[in-house]
């Protein structure tokens, strides 16, 4: 199996979910440092437009996309202008995950639908939204 120090994503459209804070951050700087176009995909706006501001000071190639995993249409349209602004999609990483600190009689109903959907409706949704585009290009990666 290959290092990463031979992994070259030259060009590479990795889309990766989460990413304003966490694994999602620490995934697209290693992405970005392969060479990868990334997109960085959250729900915090004004975080994920800083750090690709940040990555592109950096000469990395990245983009800033809000989008709410949880939500079809969210993605939906999210996935809709990563593919128009930029083509293809080569990669996603499925990072996005909440969690509440709470006891069972504390949780609320609210709190338990937020991270069902986006720990397990945010990764079938964003996943079945690129197939289409990675079908049509001959293939792509999602993790």
């Amino acid at each position: 199996m290959a290092g990463w120090q031979e992994i070259h994503l030259d060009g590479q459209v990795a889309i990766v979910t989460g990413a304003a804070s966490g694994l999602g951050l620490e995934t697209v700087r290693l992405l970005a440092s392969h060479g990868a176009r990334v997109v960085l995909a959250d729900v915090n706006t004004e975080r994920v437009q800083a750090l690709a501001t940040e990555l592109r000071e950096g000469d990395a190639d990245a983009v800033a996309l809000t989008v709410d995993v949880a939500s079809p249409q969210s993605v939906g349209d999210g996935i809709a202008s990563v593919l128009d602004d930029l083509g293809r999609i080569d990669v996603l990483i499925n990072a996005a995950g909440v969690d509440v600190t709470a006891s069972a009689t504390d949780l609320t109903p609210e709190d338990w639908r937020r991270v069902l959907g986006v720990n397990l409706d945010g990764p079938f949704l964003m996943s079945r939204a690129v197939l289409p585009a990675m079908r049509k290009q001959g293939g792509g990666h999602i993790v």
